[in-house]
Order: structure tokens, then C-alpha cells, then sequence
């Protein structure tokens, strides 16, 4: 029984000073859309001088990619969605609580500057036309996955209301469209030439032209268009991912610091809606 108690008194030591050991040098993993990889990536700039012991880690990529990670056994410390979707799915498996809205976003157009690219037959996409031009089968238009991505199964919302206002049937829509797994693929398509036109998170195009891209945004009704919330969750302790005391104070340390006047600031930047100061993105200029 002396063994017992002794190997237990030892575990505890372990445990507790290893704890103690990790806050020196702790890293947090987040998976977050990469709807907003650049505001994140400029906050948590931020948040490490504040915290000097804390190492953010990052990966970006659709919300719904991370989810079939999580639910795979490959947890982060902090999830970051562009979906409440997302979110209901892992509060349902009990892998987080509820989580906070960090900023919002809507959804544009986006032409490379040539607008569009050379297709033969094609018009300058405008706000005006764009309706239009989104049916005619001259436009290559590329758009995100719905299986994939929450800006695919706006997008497809969307698609769908401007279908039955004059752009056609979603089937003829999608006969000249092309799907990639999130709006950071829909980018690189158009940038590249190889699309005419792609629909993403507003956000996204101002974070590419403030980087020295030669974009067109163009602004999508507000019949037509989607507000996005975008939220923050702490993984909670799961069978895949212990999360003690430590961890749990700087992962609500960070969810904090986000909805920080000095972290709405930056999501204002690059093109989100604050939380703090909401309104809408019709009167925003690109």
C-alpha cells in the first residue's frame, strides 16, 4: 500500500509541476477559416507579446474540413468558424460549449482587373449585371463546395435566388461552374485566370488587394447576400484532447483578446464587420 501512496505522490508531483512546466513555454493549436487567416494571424501577433510564454500554431482551412478533423481525433485548443453549422456539430458531440461571435462577414464577387478574362462573348461584370452574367454560359464562374465549406452552401443559397430573378436554372448555372473545397481556392482561381468570376467572403478580397493583388469587388445584393457569423470555441476535455487548468486559462485568455477593442480594430481592417459596432457591408467601400 506504500507503493501505491508513493507512486501516486509522485504522479501528482508530475502532473502538477508539469503543468506549472507547460505555462513557460505552451503552445496553442487553432484551426480557423481561412476566411480569416491575415486578422487572425495580426491579433495573434498581438497576443503573443502579451503572453511571451504562449506559442499560437495555426492552421486554415474550411470549417467543415476541421470539423472532420475533430471528430477524427485530431483536436486543436481553439476552433474559429465562419458557421454556427459548424459550431452545433461539435457542441452536439460535447467537444465544445457555446461559442463567441468574434465579427461579421457578407459575400462579394470578385474579377481579376481585366474583368473578366478574355472569354469570348463576355461583358465587364458589374453590380448592375452581375446577375446576369452569372448565368450566361460565356462567364467561367468558380464557386466553393456546400459538402466542404459554409461559403459553398451560402453561395449555393445564393445562386439559387438569382436563378429564379433572371439568371437561369441552378443546373445551367452550374454547367459553366467549377467547385474547390473553400473560398481561398475560389481566389486562386480567378487570380490565376483560370476563372472569370468567383464568389467569396468579402473580407477576403480586401485582405488580397491590401497584399497588392489587381481584384474587382462586386458588391452582391443585399436580397441576395449572406451575413456570416464568425465565432470562436475552446475544445474542451474529449476522449481525444485533455485540457487542463493552464490550457483553459489561455484559451479563454485568447477568446477574449478577439472581441478586444484593439483585435475589432484589426477584423475592421481587413474588411470584417466588430461585433461591437456592427453595420452593414452595403455601405462599406472596398
Amino acid at each position: 500500500m506504500r507503493k501505491v501512496s508513493v507512486l501516486g505522490a509522485a504522479l501528482w508531483f508530475c502532473v502538477s509541476f508539469g503543468a506549472a512546466s507547460a505555462d513557460a513555454h505552451l503552445t496553442v493549436r487553432i484551426f480557423a477559416s481561412d476566411a480569416v487567416a491575415q486578422p487572425i494571424r495580426q491579433i495573434g501577433y498581438l497576443f503573443e507579446r502579451a503572453h511571451p510564454n504562449v506559442k499560437l500554431d495555426y492552421e486554415f482551412a474550411a470549417s467543415g474540413v476541421f470539423v472532420g478533423a475533430i471528430r477524427q481525433g485530431v483536436p486543436p485548443d481553439i476552433f474559429i468558424s465562419s458557421s454556427n453549422k459548424e459550431m452545433n456539430r461539435l457542441i452536439s458531440l460535447s467537444f465544445i460549449n457555446f461559442p463567441q461571435t468574434i465579427a461579421y462577414d457578407y459575400f462579394a464577387a470578385a474579377t481579376r482587373c481585366t474583368n473578366p478574362v478574355n472569354s469570348p462573348g463576355s461583358v465587364r461584370i458589374t453590380e448592375s449585371n452581375l446577375v446576369r452574367e452569372i448565368g450566361s454560359p460565356n462567364v467561367k464562374l468558380v464557386v466553393a463546395s456546400p459538402t466542404l465549406s459554409p461559403a459553398g452552401r451560402h453561395t449555393f443559397r445564393m445562386l439559387g435566388r438569382m436563378g429564379a430573378d433572371g439568371a437561369g436554372s441552378f443546373a445551367g448555372i452550374m454547367s459553366h461552374s467549377t467547385e474547390v473545397i473553400g473560398p481561398d481556392r475560389v481566389l486562386a482561381k480567378v487570380m490565376s485566370g483560370k476563372a472569370d468570376l468567383g464568389i467569396v467572403y468579402a473580407s477576403q478580397i480586401v485582405a488580397v488587394k491590401r497584399m497588392g493583388e489587381c481584384l474587382n469587388a462586386i458588391p452582391i445584393a443585399k436580397r441576395y447576400n449572406r451575413k456570416v457569423e464568425l465565432s470562436v470555441a475552446p475544445l474542451k476535455t474529449s476522449q481525444f484532447h485533455f485540457v487542463g487548468r493552464t490550457r483553459r486559462r489561455i484559451d479563454a485568455e485568447y477568446a477574449r483578446f478577439l472581441v478586444s477593442e484593439r483585435a475589432q480594430r484589426i477584423f475592421k481592417d481587413w474588411g470584417l464587420v466588430p461585433v461591437k459596432n456592427e453595420r452593414t457591408f452595403f455601405s462599406r467601400l472596398f
